[in-house]
């Protein structure tokens, strides 16, 4: 692998890590508004606030 090839792929890699982020923002927003406005279901009790690494979430927006 080239030099180039390797900016290219660190590049690529780094505009996915970008995306991800935004989508884990957007994740933890709606779970947030989802746990306010539902005051009888606690999705976020005994949980931080990062990802449960079990779960695989569907990124379909991309």
């Amino acid at each position: 692998m080239t030099e180039a090839q390797a900016l290219q792929k660190f590049n690529e890699a780094k505009d996915l890590l970008h995306r991800a982020q935004q989508v884990y923002a957007q994740a933890e927003k709606a779970l947030q508004a989802a746990s306010y406005s539902s005051p009888g279901q606690h999705f976020a009790s005994g949980t931080d606030s990062k990802a449960d690494a079990t779960q695989k979430p569907m990124l379909t927006d991309y």
